[in-house]
C-alpha cells in the first residue's frame, strides 16, 4: 500500500524523507552506543538515498552529521568539525521551521561546542545563538545553548551577558528532570557569585 503524503509540509513535513530521518537516527544511535562501525553503514546508506526536490543536499548533510558525531565521541574534533564546515544546507527555508533534520539542529549545536573546544568563541556564540530562530523543534538546545553562552561570556569577563544568560538558563529549566538539577545550582551559583562581582 502506497504511503500517504499530505500536500502541505506543515502538517507532515517528513513525509518525503521517512528513511533518511531513520537511518539518521540509527546511525546517531550506533555512534553514541560505540559501534562506529554500524554508523559509518548508516551514513553509507544516507548518501544511497535520493534527497527530496526542496532539500537537495539533505541526504548527504544527514550523512555528514552522523560521521561527524561519530568523530567527536571519538574525540577526533577537528575531524568533526571538518565534517560539519562541509554541510551544505541547501533546502527550502520553511522546512527548518518545521522538522529538526531540515534544520540540522543537532548538527549545529555540535558545531558549537566544537568551535568553542577549538577557541573560536564568537563563532562558536553566533551557532549557539542560532536556537532562539529557526524552529520550535530546536528548543531542545536553547537552554544548554544558554549554559554554554554564560560560560564563554564569563570567560570573557563580559559579565552582564554572562548574568543574563545564567539567568535565562536557570528560568528556562526551573522545573528540569531531577537528574539535570546540578547544572541549574551550579548556574545559580555562578550567578550569585557574578552578583557579588558588581
Amino acid at each position: 500500500m502506497p504511503r500517504i503524503t499530505h500536500p502541505s509540509g506543515y502538517i507532515r513535513p517528513h513525509d518525503e524523507i521517512h528513511a533518511q530521518v531513520q537511518a539518521f537516527l540509527l546511525g546517531v544511535l550506533s555512534a553514541r552506543l560505540g559501534d562506529y562501525e554500524e554508523a559509518q553503514r548508516w551514513a553509507d546508506e544516507l548518501r544511497r538515498l535520493k534527497s527530496p526536490e526542496r532539500s537537495p543536499s539533505l541526504s548527504e548533510d544527514l550523512a555528514l552529521g552522523v560521521l561527524a558525531y561519530a568523530a567527536s565521541l571519538r574525540g577526533e574534533n577537528a575531524a568533526a568539525l571538518d565534517l560539519l564546515q562541509r554541510l551544505q544546507m541547501q533546502s527550502f527555508y520553511q522546512n527548518s521551521f518545521v522538522s529538526p533534520f531540515y534544520s540540522g539542529a543537532l548538527q549545529r549545536y555540535l558545531r558549537a561546542m566544537l568551535l568553542e573546544d577549538a577557541g573560536r568563541l564568537e563563532d562558536a556564540l553566533r551557532w549557539y545563538g542560532s536556537f532562539e530562530q529557526i524552529s520550535m523543534y530546536d528548543f531542545v538546545f536553547l537552554a544548554p545553548s544558554h549554559l554554554r553562552r554564560a560560560e564563554i561570556y564569563e570567560r570573557r569577563g563580559e559579565l552582564d551577558e554572562a548574568r543574563r544568560h545564567y539567568s535565562r538558563f536557570v528560568e528556562l529549566w526551573s522545573e528540569c528532570d531531577p537528574e539535570l538539577r546540578p547544572l541549574v545550582a551550579q548556574a545559580q551559583q555562578r550567578l550569585a557569585a557574578l552578583a557579588s562581582d558588581r
